[in-house]
């Protein structure tokens, strides 16, 4: 190999050894946005879990009054599916029971900690014994 030959095969070489963790550099960033829309998927998951347990927790408490009419056990069950943290008030109207729910979802901890409220309710009729007018 003459001189010349060599001068220029060797920016080729060098060309060539500068991408060598062009790969590493670019996995390393296509990592951080999966593990980022991991993590977003994972907090949705929980937001929608968290709304179906209020959600219940909101039935269960007027299925409760609608048998019994005892709003201090019909919210004790309803903490029961929904957690401690929910928080329920029951209003009837005549034959007519509602039951409105309150949690909030915390998501993304103390540092970056964001906060969602969430709603639900359930509306019910009262069984005939328990109306006052009823037969």
């Amino acid at each position: 190999m003459t001189p010349e030959t060599e001068a220029c095969a060797r920016p080729r070489w060098r060309s060539l050894r500068a991408d060598s963790g062009a790969a590493t550099a670019e996995t390393a960033v296509v990592l951080i946005a999966v593990f980022a829309l991991l993590a977003l998927i994972i907090s949705l998951c929980g937001l929608f879990i968290t709304h179906a347990r209020l959600s219940e927790g909101a039935r269960t408490a007027a299925r409760e009054m609608m048998i019994s009419a005892d709003p201090e056990g019909a919210i004790a069950k309803a903490k029961v599916v929904s957690g401690k943290e929910a928080s329920f008030a029951i209003s009837t109207n005549g034959d007519w029971v509602t039951v409105e729910a309150h949690a909030t979802w915390h998501v993304g901890g103390p540092l970056f900690g964001t906060t969602f409220p969430l709603e639900a309710s359930a509306h019910t009729r009262l069984e005939p014994h328990l109306v006052r007018n009823g037969p």
